[in-house]
């Protein structure tokens, strides 16, 4: 029979799967500005090491253009306020930027903030082809009619 301490070590072990499993960036941070543990997919889709991204403040990792609007979100986050689907460019350690949408909620108590975030350059493709579908449509010389699957117009250009 497994005793309550081994079930207890167990349950968190198997809680933890999902922080180093997850193929989307997670990071805890506290109320200072700093991360304190990320996971690896957050180490590999930005180059960083652990240890480099937990000894700077996670601004220094911001796109300048960006800093203003996360200082924003992380007071509204500290204040009680979940951060939810907000982009901003993370510098990689080639010095390159890649956006990622972040959603991250902030625990009153601890001080500390849990992110989870997701590169989303697939979805801004998609978001630029369906913006450049929609420019075709509207613009085509000949009549454009989208019906939903009953048969009933949605659209006409």
């Amino acid at each position: 029979m497994i005793g309550d301490k081994e079930m207890t070590a167990w349950k968190v072990e198997e809680r933890n799967q999902i922080f180093t499993r997850s193929l989307d960036l997670l990071g805890i941070g506290d109320r200072t500005g700093f991360l304190r543990h990320v996971n690896p997919a957050f180490v590999k889709a930005m180059g960083w090491s652990e240890a480099e991204l937990t000894s700077r403040p996670l601004l220094e990792f911001v796109h300048p253009d960006d800093r203003p609007g996360v200082m924003v979100r992380f007071q509204q986050m500290t204040a009680g306020t979940p951060a939810m689907d907000f982009d901003v460019r993370t510098q990689c350690k080639d010095g390159s930027f890649v956006s990622f949408a972040w959603t991250a909620t902030a625990d009153q108590e601890s001080g500390l903030f849990y992110a989870c975030g997701r590169d989303n350059a697939a979805r801004r493709r998609v978001e630029e082809q369906l913006r450049q579908l929609s420019r075709a449509v509207e613009h085509s010389p000949s009549s454009v009619v989208i019906t939903d699957a009953h048969g009933a117009i949605e659209h006409v250009n």
